[in-house]
């Protein structure tokens, strides 16, 4: 499993087809991890465990945890790449 490198230098400045690109990327990734029921199981082991952590942090943890559930209701079908 790949998570963030806190190490790593992060780049502020990207262009629009970067982001572009990059989500294309992760959405490629996301369809191909999915079609792994071992992989998918991990992923979602690591998930429920930084979600405990989210929890403990107030206003933002509560946030996050509606926005993914509105994530898994299908309220969202995408990611918006534009202002």
């Amino acid at each position: 499993m790949t998570g963030i490198n806190m190490n790593e230098e992060i780049k502020n400045d990207i262009s629009e087809e970067e982001a572009r690109s990059a989500l294309v990327a992760k959405e490629r990734e996301a369809e191909e991890l999915l079609k792994d029921e071992r992989k998918t199981n991990a992923l979602l082991c690591e998930a429920q465990k930084l979600l405990a952590k989210i929890k403990k942090i107030p206003v933002i943890g509560a946030l996050v945890i509606e926005l993914i559930g509105d994530c898994v209701k299908g309220n969202y079908r995408a990611i918006p790449a534009g202002r």
